[in-house]
């Protein structure tokens, strides 16, 4: 599970679907209403935050869109739509890699915390594959960002 170009752009959508106990077309899962809404709301987030991107891209938006996406992520995989799951999940890891690279660390800007961010997020997605090989590969990923949050001084402490 690589990161994809575009984030946010294949992070699929809701299924539109309401009412308890609504089923997924593709899935035949029986969904919760409170899950649909749950599904719908961070929908409309990622269309609010991209929206947001297209007016000004910064560093904060793209890692909010990140959070946003592994946790929509998360939600899909609770409802076992595994495929929109991983469309999100790689649209978010694009996101923190975004937001990484537009923050400077010494102009003020919270690289550690983005690149502890993008760990977890790996760590979050590697929990949910089924491939061993990419379940590896993920947690390698994670491995070397939060390897790389943890090397950095916060400010000199005189």
């Amino acid at each position: 599970l690589a990161p994809a170009a575009g984030a946010g752009a294949g992070a699929g959508g809701g299924s539109g679907q309401q009412g308890a106990g609504a089923g997924s077309a593709l899935t035949g899962v029986d969904v919760p209403a409170w899950r649909q809404q749950q599904l719908q709301l961070f929908e409309r987030a990622r269309q609010l935050y991209q929206q947001a991107i297209s007016q000004e891209e910064d560093a904060l938006t793209w890692s909010n869109l990140g959070d946003c996406l592994m946790q929509y992520a998360e939600a899909l995989w609770g409802v076992a739509r595994g495929q929109e799951a991983e469309e999100a999940c790689r649209a978010s890891l694009a996101a923190y890699e975004t937001a990484c690279s537009l923050t400077d660390a010494e102009d003020g800007g919270d690289l550690p915390g983005l690149l502890c961010n993008w760990g977890v997020g790996a760590t979050t997605a590697a929990e949910h594959l089924a491939d061993l090989g990419a379940r590896g590969a993920l947690l390698q990923q994670a491995v070397a960002r939060l390897s790389a949050c943890v090397g950095f001084t916060r400010g000199d402490p005189e």
